[in-house]
Formats: structure tokens, sequence, C-alpha cells
């Protein structure tokens, strides 16, 4: 599989310290050896520093190249946290799913019925697009982002407004018909959970996700700025400008790209999220219940993508907000993972530092 088909699906979208660190057995090192070579392309190529981490089992590499701050030079952290962009949308697709556990929901449930009147336009039956059609990109709702119908990443938005940019559009196709990737799938997710928790999003994940997976780095935030030890964000401006875009407006995405973690935390919740520690039986089920997704070189779940990469089939899933660029893979028994991050991003997809790191990630898996 080509890596361009990573920056595909979240396409909205000098030298510096390398070092590994916590040594691990088995193939660990082989697969830490070969993330490391991509992640060192990726910043020959302009990132500023990257951060990657293998496991297998119990095991684990954690890796970094590069400088996690251009002001003081600082090495990039491999516990740092991030703007994980859209990885945001597996967490969010896990918050529904448990919800459904609970009793509060039901996948087969329309959006109109829990969101009257929030989903309009020419073309659009909001009560015939199911929650399950929000999660696996079947909706036949277009994207907002990338400047269509005059977003702006500087501005504040409600939810309400990025809805209604994409509803501007006529639909994608019959929902349940045509895959298409909108992060206004995941908006609309985000609502119907405060919806039926009568809580935000974030504490809603919070109280189902983070503290019982004790991802105590990880949250939904809703200020604009970082705290603690984080990689410091960057975007290319010029071959050789950068303009740091650490701060911002993360109600341009909210629960389909705004949450912050660490490769230790995301790699955490995507083990629990695939072997079956978070999810009931019947919700992993659902959640491994893919559509075709032809734009993707693959098939596309409930909040996750499936794809053959050369030696068998990963769940994957990549993120790309201004000035941050994530991919994370997991085998399907949660027990072999890789995951990269980069602190620039311009916006573009394919380039040739996403397809160094992806092509990287891919070798690093297939070592394991």
């Amino acid at each position: 599989m080509k890596a361009k088909r990573f920056s595909a699906i979240a396409a909205l979208c000098g030298l510096g310290l390398l070092g590994v660190a916590a040594p691990a057995e088995a193939a660990v090192p082989d697969a830490a050896q070969t993330l490391l070579s991509g992640m060192q392309q990726g910043q020959a190529a302009g990132y500023p520093g990257v951060i990657g981490m293998v496991r297998d089992g119990g095991q684990e590499q954690s890796l970094h190249v590069g400088v996690g701050d251009r002001s003081t030079n600082a090495a990039a952290d491999p516990a740092a946290r991030f703007r994980i962009g859209s990885v945001s949308k597996s967490f969010t697709a896990a918050t529904i799913l448990l919800l459904e556990a609970e009793g509060l929901l039901d996948l087969d449930d329309s959006v109109e019925q829990w969101l009257p009147g929030v989903v309009s336009g020419t073309g659009y039956d909001a009560t015939q697009i199911k929650l399950r059609h929000l999660l696996n990109q079947t909706s036949g709702l277009p994207q907002y982002t990338m400047n269509i119908d005059g977003f702006l990443w500087g501005a504040e938005w409600t939810p309400q407004q990025l809805v209604n940019g994409a509803t501007k559009k006529t639909p994608i196709g019959a929902p349940g018909q045509t895959w298409h990737y909108s992060n206004a799938n995941y908006v609309l997710a985000g609502m119907v959970i405060e919806a039926a928790t009568g809580t935000s999003a974030a504490q809603a994940m919070q109280d189902r996700i983070f503290t019982p997976l004790g991802l105590t780095d990880t949250s939904l935030p809703s200020a604009n700025t970082m705290t603690g030890t984080h990689l410091r964000g960057y975007f290319l401006t010029t071959p050789i400008t950068y303009m740091s875009v650490t701060t911002q407006k993360v109600s341009a995405t909210w629960t389909a790209g705004a949450i912050v973690s660490t490769l230790e935390d995301v790699n955490t919740f995507e083990r629990a999220l695939l072997d079956g520690t978070l999810l009931p039986p019947a919700q992993l089920a659902e959640l491994k219940t893919t559509v075709p997704a032809p734009e993707i070189g693959g098939s596309y779940g409930l909040g996750l993508a499936k794809s053959d990469v050369g030696c068998g089939d990963v769940w994957w899933h990549n993120g790309s907000v201004p000035g941050y660029y994530t991919l994370t893979f997991t085998s399907d028994n949660g027990s072999k993972q890789v995951a990269v991050a980069a602190n620039e991003n311009h916006l573009l997809g394919g380039t040739p530092g996403q397809n160094h790191l992806g092509t990287g990630a891919t070798s690093a898996y297939c070592d394991l």
C-alpha cells in the first residue's frame, strides 16, 4: 500500500538530535530502526521534529528525531503532548459505542431523532441518516474544511455553524450508499453525545475513556493553548519559513479533530479499543464492520480505517491539523502497534514528509 493513502484520509488537510529510548526485546528493535529511518527521512523533508513508538505485546520502544521547539532547539520529546487531529474520531466513535452499550442510544437511531432540525438543506433528510452513517462516513454530508463554504481555521465556530457549512453543498450520495470522509459527520456525533448524556462531549469522554484507561495526558480541550510538555506545531509558509501554530482554534474541528494526547496514551487507547478491553463484544463487532472506502485503498469501520499493508490487515487512522501530522497502526487483536507524529503540517495531503512517515510506519509494522 502506498504511503500517500494515509495522508489522503485526513487531508483537510537544520539537523536535530535523534535518539532511541526504552530498550525492548523480540522484533521491536528491528521495527524501531525501520521506523527511525522513515522519521529521519521525514525530518530531512522538512519536519522540525518527529516522535514515534513501536509496541509488540508488552514490549515497546520510543523514538525521536529533530526538535520539538525551533526557538530553543529542545529535542522532540516522545512523551510530549501534541494535537492528534482526526485520530480524535476513534475516541468519538468509541464514546458513541459506549453510550449504545449503556442503552442511551442505538446506532440505528436517526440524526433527526437526536438533533431535530440540525441537518437541513437541499437534498438532506436527517430521518434517513443513522448514527452509524456518521461514524462510518456514509451519511452523504460533504466536508466543510479547507476553505469550503468560507471555512477559516482562525475563526471560532459553533458545531451548528460547521454543520451548516457542510450542508450548503448538496449531498455526496444517499445515506449509507457512498463513503466520503467528512468532519461534519463527527461534529454531529459530538452533538449527539451531548444530547444523549446531558454533559459536554469532553466530560463524556473523560468519564468513559480517559479516566478508566488512565489516559492522564489526553483531553478534548476547550482552551486554544496547550499546557505541560508539548510539541510546538509549525506551518510551512515557504520552503524555509515556519510559522508557529501551536495555539489554534479547537472549535474548528472539535470532536472531529481537536483532541490533545501523547503517543503512549493513543496506543493505550487503541489497544484497549481493539482487544475488547474497552467495548463489549457487540459494540466491538460494530466497530469492526467496515464499508468500502476506495479513496483510501481500504475500508472504514466506526472511527478506524482498515487496509492490507502487504503483511496483513491493519487498523489505522491519521490526523492532520495545522502544525501536526499523526499516523497510527494497530493489529486486529491490539498487540502490535506503530505510531508516529510530526510537528509541521501545512494542510496538504501526500507531502514527501507524510509519505516517508507512511512508508516507515508500514515497514516497521511488518517487521513486528
